[in-house]
């Protein structure tokens, strides 16, 4: 997977990430957190880097972000989905680190 630089601003609450299959997704760190001007976030990676499941690729400030943030709600989307794709769900709720959100199925 290659971190995306697909944002014009720089932000440090939301990353872009290509994966092997050429499909792009956005993870973006809690509800209105570009407000706070990068704090609570320790950013590891930079557009064009290659990461791998297990990698760091930002660490945050839980207790700064639900003080200072109206939510840590995190949405993580898939940008390139075509008539072929569907998203299969296999986690709802609070996630833990490492654990599946979902899959993308792809049709013949």
């Amino acid at each position: 997977m290659v971190i995306r630089d697909w944002s014009s601003d720089v932000c440090s609450s939301d990353l872009g990430i290509k994966d092997s299959n050429g499909l792009n997704y956005i993870i973006h760190v809690g509800i209105d957190t570009v407000k706070l001007g990068g704090k609570g976030f320790d950013v590891f990676v930079r557009a064009g880097d290659k990461v791998k499941y297990g990698d760091t690729l930002m660490k945050l400030d839980l207790e700064y972000l639900k003080k200072n943030a109206p939510s840590i709600v995190s949405p993580v989307l898939c940008t390139d989905m075509n008539n072929r794709m569907t998203i299969k769900l296999l986690k709802e709720g609070a996630v833990q680190a490492g654990e599946e959100l979902f899959e993308i199925e792809i049709s013949e």
